[in-house]
């Protein structure tokens, strides 16, 4: 199943990375700059933490009442936005240039929520995608 084949690179990744930063002449560089320092940490930890969510996401039974189904899957949405930063935010911790177009186990995730989208605007001149549940979306 691509959901657990993603999830497993995911997991994957995190802990490659975690091992990477953790060598000890990896770590005397970057916690130099103590603030990017953190910002990794932070984001490895949001990364593993919002895997857990979707793991947490996909094992649980939906009832009959929406307003759960509906809370259950906004949350989902924030889990996998907060991950996307959080991969982003770590690129730039490590002083890496980067975009989605190299994540592709990431897009596809993404690419699954099957449900309606409309561009907003989050900030003053930023778009974002904003995607809209409708009550035939859940039982």
């Amino acid at each position: 199943m691509i959901k657990d084949e993603v999830q497993q690179s995911i997991c994957e990744q995190e802990r490659r990375i975690r091992d990477l930063i953790n060598e000890p002449r990896k770590r005397y560089t970057l916690i130099k700059k103590l603030g990017l320092w953190h910002q990794l940490c932070s984001c490895l930890d949001v990364i593993g933490d919002t895997e857990l969510a979707t793991t947490a996401y996909t094992a649980q039974k939906l009832g009959a009442n929406k307003g759960s189904a509906y809370l259950a899957a906004y949350g989902l949405l924030q889990a996998l936005f907060l991950q996307q930063d959080a991969i982003f935010n770590l690129c730039e911790s490590l002083e890496i240039s980067d975009n989605i177009s190299n994540y592709p186990g990431l897009q596809k995730r993404l690419g699954k929520l099957e449900m309606p989208a409309s561009v907003i605007q989050r900030n003053e001149g930023e778009s974002d995608l904003s995607l809209i549940m409708q009550s035939h979306d859940f039982p």
